[in-house]
């Protein structure tokens, strides 16, 4: 739940503070009276593209800045798989500079923009006439029915098993590659040998070698035949 939005230098807007109530909020006016203007600030927070048009005075940053009441919400996985401290009210940011270029925070965290959307789908979904596109999201309608499930706890246990899962699997992924590399170099070092066996042999009045088993030991002669 959004309890306070904070918009500076957007649009015609020079700076605002909103302190929204825990239930039913709405915000009135004629046509043209910047309905509108919040939302698209709200959008920006929630990691929409900046339209070059966002700046009231282009000689400053714009800032939207977002704070959110998780108490509703399991999000403690999200935050966990993207390295994130979680808090239960969280502060969602998005500053973008007279250049155009923005950036993004989660809880004073920079984030990449993308990031900053995947959390905002799903702290709010704004809807306009037609648009009920959340609902469309396989990841919305399998959360809402985990929800009426209330397997929150054999999820966590299946997380916890499958992030391990993967794990191992990259484990044993460098394990294999570790293998190879060593194959690898056993192979050069046969071809080395061999070749050094060649250039010992033509090597006359040097001791060569004759043989050489498995276990390493050898044979030695002079002046011998190369053996076959």
């Amino acid at each position: 739940m959004l309890r306070r939005l904070k918009v500076e230098n957007y649009a015609l807007i020079d700076r605002l503070e909103l302190e929204l109530d825990d239930r039913l909020n709405i915000i009135t006016g004629e046509t043209g009276a910047g309905k509108s203007i919040l939302l698209g600030a709200l959008g920006l927070l929630l990691g929409n593209k900046n339209d070059n048009a966002t700046l009231k005075d282009d000689k400053r940053n714009c800032l939207i800045e977002g704070v959110f009441d998780l108490g509703t919400r399991d999000l403690q996985a999200f935050f966990d798989r993207n390295d994130l401290d979680y808090s239960r009210e969280t502060t969602l940011t998005r500053q973008i500079t007279p250049a155009g270029k923005s950036r993004s925070f989660i809880n004073d965290t920079p984030v990449p923009l993308a990031l900053l959307r995947e959390l905002g789908s799903q702290l709010i979904d704004i809807h306009s006439q037609h648009q009920n596109l959340i609902l469309g999201s396989e990841a919305f309608r399998t959360q809402a029915v985990d929800t009426v499930a209330e397997n929150h706890d054999l999820r966590m246990q299946y997380t916890t098993l499958y992030e391990r899962l993967c794990h191992l699997r990259r484990e044993l992924a460098r394990l294999r590659e570790e293998a190879e590399a060593i194959l690898d170099q056993i192979a050069l070092l046969d071809d080395n040998f061999e070749k050094a066996v060649d250039l010992m042999y033509h090597c006359k009045g040097k001791i060569i070698v004759t043989g050489v088993g498995k276990s390493g030991s050898a044979t030695r002669s002079k002046n011998s035949q190369r053996p076959t």
